[in-house]
């Protein structure tokens, strides 16, 4: 009896660890879907600001704006932009905030990083609520799903593997 138990736990922990890929497959899609409509949201509202070769990393809730400083070959970060909340109060992002490092160094670069930062705070006085509305309206719904599927199996494989210890 104990065998049958133990060969069964041992078939859905092989069919849970299968599943495991195509779950992570769906869970990155999603990501990367995600990832693309939250660019394309940053780029609608705040794209005129930035220069020529400027680049955006979308993270979960914020995006860094970077720019090649003339004197090396790296990108630098320039600013970030968070998306802020009052997590006790609602799960909807209810602030935009800059931040920047500052500095005494002087030259074209940091100039320059000053005015697109003014740039980019000229508009989000304009547009921050609607920008912020347009964030909080971006579908999570898929990205969610995916990532509680993948880590429910997760977890199953976990508790089948410790049952077999």
């Amino acid at each position: 009896m104990t065998n049958l138990i133990v060969n069964r736990r041992n078939e859905e922990l092989v069919q849970l660890v299968d599943n495991r890929e195509s779950l992570k497959e769906a869970l990155m899609t999603e990501i990367n879907k995600h990832t693309k409509v939250k660019e394309e949201l940053f780029l609608s509202y705040l794209s005129s600001a930035l220069e020529e070769g400027d680049t955006v990393n979308v993270g979960t809730y914020s995006y860094s704006i970077n720019r090649i400083r003339e004197e090396n070959t790296r990108l630098e970060e320039i600013f970030s932009i968070n998306f802020d909340q009052d997590y006790w109060k609602s799960s909807d992002f209810n602030d935009i905030s800059i931040s920047a490092y500052s500095t005494n160094r002087s030259g074209s670069f940091e100039l320059q990083r000053f005015i697109t930062l003014g740039k980019v705070a000229a508009i989000l006085l304009v547009s921050k609520d609607n920008m912020l509305a347009s964030f909080n309206n971006i579908c999570e719904v898929e990205l969610n799903k995916a990532k509680n599927n993948y880590y429910a199996n997760e977890n199953e494989i976990g508790v089948i593997e410790k049952s077999l210890e």
